[in-house]
C-alpha cells in the first residue's frame, strides 16, 4: 500500500476540493467514517480512492472494509495522521476518508416505484438538516427525495453524514426544479 505523508500530494488536494465543494449534480463525492463508507459499499456506489491511517488499519472493521474497497477496484493509501487531518473535513478525523463515484439520478426514478411517497425539500440551506431529511425519508417509506430551489447538496460530505447512508439506498434527486418536480407528481397522481 502506497503513504502519502506530503500534504502537497495531489490526491491531497483533489480530498480538500471535494470537501469545500458547494453543488455537485453526480460525480465524486467525499465520504468521511467507517459507518459512511460502509455503507456506501453496501449500497454498490464505487469506491474510488480511500485514505487511511495506520492506527485506523489497526481496527478489524477497517482492516476489512480497506480489502473489499480493494476488491471492488478501489485504491488503497495510507496517509500520516497530519495528512489524514489535513483532508478530512472534521475537526475530529476518524482515520478514514474516501472519494467515491455518485450517479445523477433523474426525477422519474423518485417516482418509479408506485405508490410513490416523495419528499420535496425546497430552500433546506442546512446540509445537516437536508441529510436527516433524507435519513427521515427513508425511515418513512419513502420511494425517492427531489432536492430543489436552494436547498444544500445532498451529496456534500456534511449532508451525507447526516443521512447516516440513507442517501445510497434511495433515490435522491438533486438538482431540481420545483415546478417540475410538483408537475410529475401530479402526473403519477400523487
Amino acid at each position: 500500500m502506497k503513504t502519502i505523508t506530503s500534504r502537497q500530494n495531489p490526491l491531497v488536494t483533489e480530498y480538500r476540493r471535494l470537501a469545500r465543494r458547494r453543488h455537485s449534480a453526480g460525480g465524486d463525492i467525499l465520504l468521511d467514517g467507517v459507518h459512511l463508507i460502509s455503507e456506501a459499499c453496501a449500497a454498490g456506489v464505487p469506491i474510488r480512492t480511500a485514505a487511511v491511517t495506520r492506527s485506523a488499519l489497526g481496527r478489524a472493521e477497517v482492516a476489512d472494509l480497506m480489502v473489499r474497497i480493494g476488491q471492488r477496484g478501489g485504491t488503497v493509501v495510507g496517509v500520516s495522521e497530519d495528512v489524514l487531518a489535513a483532508i478530512s473535513p472534521t475537526e475530529a478525523p476518524s482515520g478514514l476518508v474516501a472519494i467515491a463515484e455518485m450517479t445523477p439520478q433523474p426525477l422519474a426514478a423518485a417516482m418509479l416505484r408506485p405508490p410513490q411517497l416523495v419528499f420535496l425539500l425546497a430552500d433546506v440551506q442546512d446540509p445537516g438538516n437536508t441529510g436527516a431529511v433524507v435519513r427521515s425519508a427513508e425511515a418513512a417509506g419513502a420511494t425517492g427525495v427531489v432536492c430543489g430551489g436552494a436547498t444544500a447538496d445532498p451529496f456534500s460530505w456534511k449532508a451525507l453524514r447526516g443521512s447516516m447512508g440513507s442517501a445510497f439506498r434511495l433515490p435522491v434527486v438533486s438538482p431540481a426544479d420545483v415546478e417540475d418536480a410538483i408537475a410529475a407528481a401530479r402526473l403519477q397522481g400523487s
